[in-house]
């Protein structure tokens, strides 16, 4: 079924910032948003198991967000602004989708394609799953640095 509005669509909202009040206000009236503030990892963690995608929509620079890596952790892929590390980790229809900072009707046009597209969601999130396992776990960074100092200690050697 093809849906006109992302008012078809329930969201919810973690965190705050600058803006939070004014948002807050902006958005009372909308029965599909819900606000939730700044939540404990252990329920931020929940909700992200309960998701269809998350949407990260940060246009900060930040190192490694660990709310992504959260979302791969539990096989839930991301829509995330097209910039910073939230562009290297999220592979653009690989383990989620990019959009447009800055750029609304990007952002809802992908929503909806998102929501749209049941068994590609599937497919990402199976996909974000396993690029958790590759690359962010404990195990396989003690793996990494193991390697690192097997060929620094080898350095040395003529053979």
């Amino acid at each position: 079924a093809s849906c006109r509005s992302l008012k078809d669509f329930k969201f919810k909202f973690i965190g705050e910032g600058p803006q939070y009040a004014k948002l807050k206000a902006r958005l009372a009236g909308f029965g599909n948003i819900e606000l939730l503030g700044i939540q404990p990892n252990e329920k931020t963690v929940d909700f992200i198991k309960k998701a269809s995608f998350i949407i990260f929509p940060s246009e900060c620079y930040e190192n490694m967000p660990r709310v992504i890596i959260e979302s791969f952790a539990n096989g839930v892929p991301v829509l995330a602004s097209n910039r910073g590390a939230s562009s290297e980790m999220v592979r653009d229809n690989i383990t989620g989708k990019l959009f447009e900072p800055k750029n609304p009707s990007d952002l809802s046009a992908k929503i909806k394609y998102l929501f749209q597209n049941k068994d590609l969601l599937l497919q990402l999130g199976e996909n974000a799953y396993q690029e958790y396992r590759q690359n962010y776990t404990v195990e396989r960074n003690y793996n990494i640095l193991m390697d690192i100092y097997k060929k620094a200690s080898h350095a040395g050697d003529n053979s």
